[in-house]
């Protein structure tokens, strides 16, 4: 299920929009601890402008995981398809949520949770379905396995499910994110085989081409500045980006350390996590703002781990920390 960009474990020009925020400031950001599922840890993947909070929370002695969902005051455990394993990957501001779960013969299934229901998405073949996004409108992305080990960008949109396709002469895509004016972003293949970012608007696919050899858009918001991450080689030179009106921009963090930019918030404010070292090392909680980037710290000084998930246009910012004894917290970082 780690195919194409999507990692399920999980530029604006000269001048970019990114940095048009001022009334926000991180100075000192303010850490609040959402706790663990029953002593266990979790893994938050998407936050909405309520501060609920998705991801994945471990259930089990065993490390088994389900998808969750965190209401503003305790945990919700969404189940899963049969095997012992779910994820929620996105919440819209109507707490409707999406993700896959595992069912009996290990094909992930795309599912959508709305009010307490749970609904198999279905997909584009009987191979399997990941639901990765969804915006205000209740519009769905994500991707669907097709034959011969390839991926298809999947649409799922007033019932119907709709083959994005790929770029010229690509076999493989996926689709990321999407905003509320419907706009998608995700990745493709090409006759290169490298992976370019690809956008989808007016049922036409366009390539945005790539910043290194690989560029996996991970957000969009309603003024279309896109960030994700870029790479020669995944892992070792990973580098957070953003990009609008035909121009990536690397953003800053430490020379030489893998970074990825998780999401972008309507104001611009963009959130991700860098690394401590070339080639990993303590993932750190980031933010990129007014012409700076912020280490947004964590729990514990023992395990330094943090991420930064999702950001909200109240500029909330969701992620994870470790705590001393290594387990993962659910945390809210919030302006002082």
């Amino acid at each position: 299920m780690k195919k194409l960009f999507i990692q399920i474990v999980s530029f604006l020009g000269l001048l970019p929009l990114l940095f048009l925020s001022p009334t926000l400031t991180f100075a000192s950001p303010r850490l609040t601890d959402l706790g663990t599922y029953n002593g266990r840890s979790i893994r938050v993947n998407s936050s909405n402008i309520n501060n609920h909070v998705v991801g994945s929370c471990i259930v089990d002695a065993i490390g088994d995981s389900h998808a969750c969902f965190y209401n503003g005051t305790t945990w919700q455990d969404l189940g899963n398809f049969a095997k012992d394993f779910s994820s929620a990957l996105s919440i819209n501001d109507f707490d409707q949520i999406v993700g896959y779960g595992l069912d009996t013969t290990n094909t992930p299934r795309a599912f959508l949770w709305d009010k307490g229901v749970v609904k198999d998405l279905g997909g584009l073949s009987t191979l399997g379905s990941i639901a990765v996004a969804i915006n205000n409108k209740g519009q769905i992305v994500g991707y669907s396995s097709m034959p011969q080990n390839h991926n298809h960008a999947t649409l799922w949109e007033n019932g119907q499910i709709k083959d994005l396709g790929t770029l010229p002469g690509g076999s493989t895509s996926g689709a990321s994110a999407i905003n509320d004016q419907g706009d998608i972003v995700g990745t493709s293949d090409t006759t290169s085989f490298n992976q370019h970012m690809f956008s989808y608007r007016n049922n036409q696919m366009a390539d945005l081409g790539t910043l290194k050899a690989n560029t996996s858009p991970l957000a969009i918001n309603n003024q279309r500045q896109i960030v994700g991450f870029t790479t020669d080689s995944p892992g070792v030179d990973d580098s957070a980006f953003e990009y609008q009106n035909g121009s990536f921009v690397n953003l800053p963090w430490t020379s030489g350390n893998p970074s990825w930019a998780n999401d972008i918030n309507n104001h611009g404010v963009a959130v991700g996590f860098g690394y401590t070292a070339p080639q990993g090392g303590p993932r750190h909680a980031t933010l990129w703002m007014n012409n700076s980037v912020t280490d947004l710290g964590g729990l514990s000084t023992i395990h330094e781990g943090s991420v930064a998930s999702s950001v909200n246009d109240n500029g909330v910012i969701a992620g994870q920390s470790q705590d001393d004894s290594g387990i993962i917290h659910a945390v809210l970082w919030t302006q002082n």
